[in-house]
């Protein structure tokens, strides 16, 4: 059931994006339509960042007691939770922004470096830490070694290899 509403979640609101999409990012006309031949193509990756955008919202709408569950800090698990829905969410407005925006309208364009790229670097960062934090949590604890760290192999393994030397 939780999956179909998350389903349900990610199509209704990629449909209302993409029916958006003209309104909140009109076409300035000195932009340059693509040839007729090629806008289908484009249209198709719209469809998919509309998507992507509706995953977004579905994963923050449902996914937040799996998140914190898996274990980490506070801190880590919605840093990691938010991260993943950012690298869902951003892409709709991410890829709209550029599509309106002239490259020689440089303000723009460092508005949406920092706004989109830049949060992106920092989203991988957080979903990072959480992914180490999570699986530390799941992972046996003879797979560390002393200091934390994930070891090469497992020690039954590294027992194995040295007896047969």
């Amino acid at each position: 059931m939780q999956s179909l509403r998350f389903l349900g979640v990610t199509v209704v609101t990629a449909v209302i994006a993409f029916s958006l999409t003209l309104v909140i990012w009109p076409i300035p006309p000195e932009i340059t339509l693509p040839p007729a031949n090629l806008l289908l193509y484009f249209v198709f990756v719209i469809a998919c960042e509309c998507l992507s955008f509706g995953f977004g919202v579905a994963f923050l709408m449902f996914a937040f007691p799996l998140v914190r569950r898996l274990g980490g800090s506070r801190f880590s698990a919605w840093g990691g939770y938010l991260g993943i829905a950012w690298f869902s969410l951003n892409w709709w407005p991410h890829e709209s922004f550029h599509r309106t925006t002239l490259s020689t309208n440089f303000a723009k364009q460092i508005w949406i470096q920092f706004g989109f790229h830049l949060t992106l670097i920092i989203a991988a960062v957080l979903v990072a830490r959480y992914f180490v934090q999570a699986a530390r949590n799941v992972a046996p604890a003879e797979l560390y070694d002393r200091k934390g760290i994930l070891a090469a192999t497992p020690p039954s393994t590294r027992t194995a290899v040295l007896s047969n030397d």
